[in-house]
C-alpha cells in the first residue's frame, strides 16, 4: 500500500481495487470514495494541490473537511454532485471553478466525476478528479480582456467617428450659411445675392413678370464710424438690415454688398409701386431708435435709395444694378434722405413726394450771430444763391440742425449763451456733411489756427470783411472738399510732384502688367537643402515704384486700382505654381485692401485652384481700417483651402493680438528681430517665448532675414522649424 493511504480496508471489492489502482497513475489529482461517500484512496497530486503532507490531509479528510474550498460553485457541496453521478452512472465533466487552499493558493481546476461500476454494473463508490487548467484559464481571461478592450475601443472610435461627422456636418452647414450669408447683418452676401437675383430674373423673364432693384446707401455713415468707432457702427448697420427686412415681403431678398451699401430685390413689382416700397424702407431706417445706441449723436440715421425696374431699365442683373447706381447718385447729389428712381434716356428723377426740395438742401444756410438782429442783418446782405436761416441762440440752432438738413454753418466765435467754437464742434455730429464756417473777431493767425482746429471749420472768416467773405468761404470749402475727394479717388490733376509720377508709372503696369515676380526659398532648420516653400515678391520695373517697396501699391489704394494691381499679381503668382516641387509652399503678400476683392474671397481667381498650396501673408505693419471684416475675410480665405501667415512679427504695433486672434497657422519673425540674434539675450528671450506660445497652438515659426550662419544655428535652437534669408537662400526669377 502507498504511503498516502491508510491500511487497505478488509475485503475491497474488486472494483474498487480497480479504481485504486487507476486514480494512483492519474496525471491529476484525484480521489476515490466509496459507496458511502467516505474517502478510500488520494493520489500524490491531490495532496500537492492541497499544500499538505498525506497524514494530515488524511486526517483532515476523514475530519469530514475538504482540503480546499470551492470558490463560487453554485448548485450544491462536492457530495451532493458525487450522489448525482453514482445515481446515474455516468461520467459528468463539470465547467471550470476557482478553488482555493487553507493558506489560500487559488488555481483554476476542471472537476470530473467517474461513478465505479462493478461486474453487476452497481456503483460501488466514485472518483472525482481536477484536471489544472490556470495556464490556459489565465490565458483565456486575458483573451477575454483583449476582446472587451478592443470592442470598448471599437465602441469609443465609432462614437468618436459619430461625433467628428456630427461636427463637419454642422461645420459644413455653417460654412455654407456663412459662405452665403453676410455674417455681420445676416443679408445675403454679394456672391449669394448675384446668384439668387440672378435666378430671379430669369424666371421674370420667362413668365414675363417684373421686378425691381433698391440700391440703398447709409447717409454719412463714414462720420458715424470715425467719429463713435466701428462697433457702433456695426449696430447701426445690424438695425439697418432688421429694419430693411421688416419693410419687404418674404419673397424679397435683402443682401449687403460692403461698407454700408445694401441692395434689395423685389419680386413681381411694377414699376409704380417701387417707390411706395422704397418709401417704407425710407421710413423704416429713419425710425431707427439712434438715440438708444449713440445717446450723443443728436440726428437720425437716413439712406438714400436709388432704384431701378426690370425690364424697363435693364434685362440682367449687371444693368439693374448699375442704373440703380446711377438713380443712386442722383439720391446722393438731390440731398440724400430720399428715393430717386432710374429715368430711361438720361440721369434720373427724385418722384413725386419721396424727395425734398433739392434747391432748399443744396442752398440752405444756418447762420448763427450774437443777436438776432445781426444775424437778420447778415442774412439779408449775405450774396449768392443761398437760403438764409438766422439764428442767434444755440439751442435754437441745435434744434433746427436736427430737423432739417443744411448745406453749410456759419457761427460767430462769441454767441449768447456759449462758444461759436464748440457749437461748429459739436455740429458736427448732427450735420457733418456740411461746411462749417467761423467768423472771428480779430486776423490773429495763429489764434485763428487754433480755433479752426478746436471748430473742426472748413473755413476762416473774419468778423468786419462782410458778407461776400462768407458767401466765398463756403465755396471755398466746397471746392476743397471736392478737390480731396478727387485726390482720394485718383484724379491726377489733384496730386503733384511724386505722386503724380507714382499714379502715371502705376498705370503703366496695370495696362502692360509691367511687374517682375521674384522668389526666395524657405527651408527647414534641420536641413537647408529641403525647400519648403517659396516667398513671391512683385517689382515694378518702373523705378519709381521700387524704391520704397510699398510705393505701388500705396498708389493703387490712392486711385481704386488696388483689386486690379492685386489681381495681375495673383495671376502671375498662379502661373508659377505648376513648375515648382509638388510639395513646394508659396507664400503670398495681400494687402488688407485685397482680403474683399470679390475674385479672391468667392474662390473664383486664378490662386484659389491653388488655395491647397498657398499661403497668405499678411504683414503687422499693416493698418487695417475695418479689423472686424478684415478678419471675417481672412476667415472666409482660410475656408477656401489657404493658409495664413502673420508676416514682420516684432515690426508692427500689434503682433501678439494679431496672432492670438487670427491663430495663423505660420508667424514669420521680422528681420529686425532676427539679425544679430546670436549677439542679442533680449530678443532670443522674446522669441523664445513666442516659439512657446505657438507650438501649443500648432503655429509653426519661420525666422526671416538670415543671413548669417551665427543667427541661423540661433533661431534654429530656439525652435524656429523654418529659415528664410540671404544666408539659406537668395531671390531669383520665380517662373
Amino acid at each position: 500500500m502507498s504511503d498516502s493511504s491508510p491500511p487497505a480496508p478488509t475485503g475491497p471489492s474488486a472494483a474498487l481495487e480497480a479504481a485504486r489502482s487507476l486514480v494512483h497513475g492519474l496525471p491529476d489529482p484525484a480521489i476515490l470514495y466509496d459507496a458511502e461517500l467516505a474517502p478510500l484512496y488520494f493520489n500524490a497530486h491531490f495532496a500537492r494541490m492541497s499544500g499538505k503532507r498525506p497524514r494530515r490531509l488524511w486526517r483532515m479528510i476523514h475530519a469530514g473537511r475538504f482540503p480546499f474550498e470551492f470558490v463560487a460553485r453554485p448548485g450544491g457541496d462536492e457530495a451532493d454532485r458525487l450522489r448525482g453521478v453514482m445515481a446515474s452512472a455516468r461520467p459528468v465533466t463539470l465547467p471550470e471553478e476557482r478553488i482555493r487552499t487553507d493558506d489560500g493558493t487559488e488555481a483554476t481546476v476542471m472537476p470530473t466525476c467517474i461513478p465505479v461500476l462493478d461486474d453487476q454494473g452497481r456503483c460501488v463508490g466514485a472518483i472525482s478528479s481536477f484536471r489544472d487548467v490556470s495556464a490556459e484559464a489565465r490565458v483565456h481571461a486575458r483573451y477575454k480582456e483583449l476582446i472587451a478592450a478592443e470592442k470598448a475601443r471599437a465602441e469609443e472610435l465609432e462614437r468618436q467617428v459619430e461625433e467628428r461627422t456630427r461636427q463637419l456636418t454642422v461645420a459644413l452647414e455653417e460654412v455654407t450659411r456663412l459662405s452665403r450669408v453676410d455674417p455681420l447683418t445676416q443679408t445675403l452676401n454679394r456672391r449669394a445675392f448675384y446668384d439668387l437675383a440672378g435666378k430671379a430674373l430669369s424666371l421674370a423673364h420667362r413668365h414675363d413678370r417684373s421686378a425691381a432693384l433698391l440700391m440703398c446707401d447709409l447717409d454719412h455713415f463714414k462720420q458715424v464710424n470715425d467719429t463713435y468707432g466701428h462697433p457702433t457702427g456695426d449696430k447701426i448697420l445690424e438695425e439697418v438690415a432688421e429694419a430693411l427686412r421688416g419693410s419687404l415681403r418674404d419673397t424679397d431678398q435683402v443682401g449687403r454688398f460692403g461698407g454700408e451699401e445694401f441692395v434689395v430685390l423685389l419680386t413681381e413689382t411694377q414699376a409704380e409701386h417701387v417707390l411706395q416700397v422704397a418709401k417704407r424702407c425710407l421710413e423704416a431706417v429713419r425710425a431707427i431708435p439712434v438715440s438708444d445706441l449713440i445717446p450723443e449723436m443728436g440726428r437720425r440715421q437716413t439712406v438714400s435709395i436709388g432704384a431701378a425696374v426690370f425690364p424697363d431699365h435693364g434685362d440682367n442683373l449687371d444693368d439693374l444694378i448699375r442704373r440703380g447706381d446711377e438713380a443712386l447718385y442722383e439720391a446722393k447729389r438731390a440731398g440724400r434722405n430720399r428715393a430717386v428712381l432710374y429715368e430711361p434716356g438720361g440721369g434720373a428723377r427724385p418722384p413725386g413726394p419721396l424727395a425734398q426740395s433739392a434747391e432748399q438742401d443744396v442752398s440752405r444756410v444756418l447762420f448763427v450771430a450774437a443777436g438776432s438782429a445781426q444775424a437778420e442783418a447778415n442774412s439779408r446782405r449775405l450774396v449768392g444763391d443761398y437760403d438764409i436761416v438766422p439764428c442767434s441762440s444755440i439751442e435754437a440752432a441745435t434744434a433746427l440742425l436736427r430737423e432739417r438738413p443744411f448745406a453749410a454753418v456759419v457761427a460767430e466765435q462769441e454767441l449768447e449763451g456759449g462758444s461759436g467754437i464748440e457749437f461748429l464742434r459739436k455740429s458736427f455730429t448732427s450735420a457733418p456733411g456740411a461746411i462749417r464756417v467761423l467768423v472771428l473777431p480779430s486776423r490773429d493767425a495763429l489764434l485763428a489756427l487754433r480755433r479752426m482746429s478746436a471748430a473742426h471749420a472748413d473755413e476762416l472768416v473774419v468778423s468786419g470783411e462782410g458778407p461776400h467773405a462768407i458767401a466765398a468761404a463756403i465755396e471755398q470749402g466746397k471746392l476743397r472738399r471736392d478737390l480731396s475727394r478727387e485726390e482720394f479717388f485718383g484724379a491726377p490733376a489733384s496730386i503733384t510732384g511724386v505722386h503724380a509720377g507714382h499714379l502715371a508709372a502705376l498705370r503703366q503696369v496695370l495696362d502692360e502688367g509691367a511687374v517682375d515676380m521674384r522668389a526666395q526659398p524657405l527651408v527647414s532648420a534641420d536641413d537647408s537643402s529641403a525647400i519648403l516653400g517659396y516667398q513671391v515678391m512683385a517689382l515694378a520695373r518702373d523705378a519709381m515704384l521700387v524704391e520704397p517697396a510699398a510705393a505701388m501699391y500705396t498708389a493703387a489704394a490712392r486711385t481704386g486700382s488696388l483689386w486690379e494691381l492685386g489681381r495681375l499679381v495673383r495671376r502671375r503668382a498662379a502661373e508659377g505654381i505648376a513648375s515648382l516641387p509638388d510639395r513646394a509652399l508659396v507664400f503670398v503678400a495681400l494687402h488688407p485692401g485685397e482680403v474683399s476683392d470679390p475674385e479672391l474671397s468667392e474662390g473664383s481667381g486664378p490662386l484659389c485652384a491653388h488655395s491647397d498650396r498657398v499661403v497668405i501673408q499678411i504683414t503687422d505693419r499693416a493698418t487695417v481700417p475695418d479689423a472686424r471684416g478684415f478678419f471675417t475675410g481672412l476667415q472666409r480665405l482660410r475656408g477656401l483651402g489657404f493658409r495664413l501667415s502673420i508676416t514682420d512679427f516684432g515690426a508692427g504695433s500689434a503682433s501678439v493680438g494679431a496672432v492670438a486672434s487670427l491663430v495663423p497657422d505660420y508667424v514669420k519673425v521680422s528681420r529686425e528681430l532676427i539679425r544679430g540674434l546670436s549677439d542679442s539675450q533680449a530678443r532670443r528671450h522674446l522669441i523664445h517665448n513666442l516659439v512657446g506660445y505657438c507650438a501649443d497652438k500648432g503655429i509653426a515659426v519661420i525666422a526671416d532675414g538670415i543671413d548669417t550662419r551665427e543667427d541661423g544655428e540661433a533661431a534654429a535652437a530656439l525652435g524656429c522649424r523654418i529659415l528664410q534669408g540671404a544666408h539659406v537662400g537668395s531671390w531669383r526669377p520665380y517662373p
